[in-house]
């Protein structure tokens, strides 16, 4: 089956390819210096990206190009948990409400370039928790072992960003840790769709 006719893996690599363009036409601008230029890999932020002013202060041109991005990896992962609920052998509770509250995980998502930050993000989380943690039960059910025990790394690199946002000491470190949540979440998703979907011919 040819990774690229699985619309959840094609969607987790145009994401980055989105994210990558967004980064290049970013104007300028880090929180620790507003006159840095261009997007910097160690101190700016996906948020930055979806700003409708840069940090330096000029018009942020990388700003609908992220916001395309935002609507694809919302749509991608709607369509993952959506597509994992219905066969990963999970009772028809947890499937229910695995597909509700991953839609309105995305939906809140969406809103993350136009509410105030600090809450939809933590609502989205807080409804993604509930997909998350049917994915896990159903690795299990499909006896998916490895790739439950490499989807818990998952938690812990988000814990590993609550623990950098929140320690004054470790903020610096925050936007690395985030792209690498991004990257590794984004892979796991993708080979957990490569290893349990159908098969076609």
């Amino acid at each position: 089956m040819p990774l690229l006719r699985l619309p959840v893996v094609a969607g987790c690599l145009l994401y980055v390819l989105l994210y990558g363009l967004a980064t290049l036409r970013y104007p300028g601008g880090t929180h620790a210096d507003p006159q840095a230029p261009g997007f910097s890999w160690m101190q700016n932020y996906w948020c930055n990206l979806l700003d409708a002013t840069a940090l330096n202060g000029a018009p942020n041109t990388a700003r609908p190009v992220a916001l395309l991005a935002t609507g694809v990896l919302a749509a991608t992962l709607l369509l993952f948990w959506w597509g994992f609920a219905g066969r990963a052998l999970v009772q028809r509770p947890l499937r229910r409400a695995m597909r509700a509250c991953g839609i309105a995980a995305m939906a809140v998502a969406a809103m993350l370039p136009f509410g105030p930050h600090d809450p939809v993000l933590y609502t989205a989380s807080t409804l993604g928790l509930v997909p998350l943690a049917g994915t896990y039960i159903g690795l299990c059910h499909l006896g998916e072992r490895a790739l439950l025990r490499a989807g818990l790394v998952v938690i812990a690199l988000i814990a590993a960003n609550n623990l950098c946002y929140h320690t004054p000491g470790l903020f610096g470190y925050l936007a690395l840790v985030q792209k690498l949540t991004f990257l590794y979440f984004l892979g796991w998703t993708a080979l957990v769709e490569v290893r349990t979907a159908p098969s076609t011919a």
